[in-house]
């Protein structure tokens, strides 16, 4: 292969590299004890799309979904007596909570005024 091929072909590749690369990330942090606390989806700076919230003890705690960095449709909280929340998000704003149960039975639901 000729030495201007060569660049040709490295060049290309760099260009197409750079052009590809977002700005997005997985955002971690741990507990003291090395234990994941935190897990999140970073696009330009702003959650986008799932975060995860753990108990020390590594049990998920909260499923965020987040839309240009509000909360956005629907979260799970996760409560000790085996039941669960499922929070309705509007752009930030909650519309709704429904409590189940582990077997999936709604046990609450409560609306929220939003004015």
């Amino acid at each position: 292969m000729s030495m201007e091929k060569f660049k040709l072909i490295f060049l290309t590749t760099f260009l197409i590299t750079i052009s590809c690369k977002t700005t997005s990330s997985i955002k971690k942090e741990y507990y003291d004890t090395g234990e994941l606390k935190y897990e999140a989806s970073i696009v330009k700076k702003k959650h986008e799309g799932i975060t995860k919230e753990y108990q020390k003890d590594g049990t998920l705690k909260y499923l965020w979904n987040y839309k240009n960095d509000l909360p956005n449709g629907v979260t799970i909280e996760y409560i000790k007596n085996n039941n669960y929340f499922e929070w309705l998000y509007n752009k930030g704003v909650i519309i709704e909570r429904n409590t189940f149960s582990l077997n999936g039975r709604m046990i609450e639901n409560i609306f929220f005024k939003n004015d």
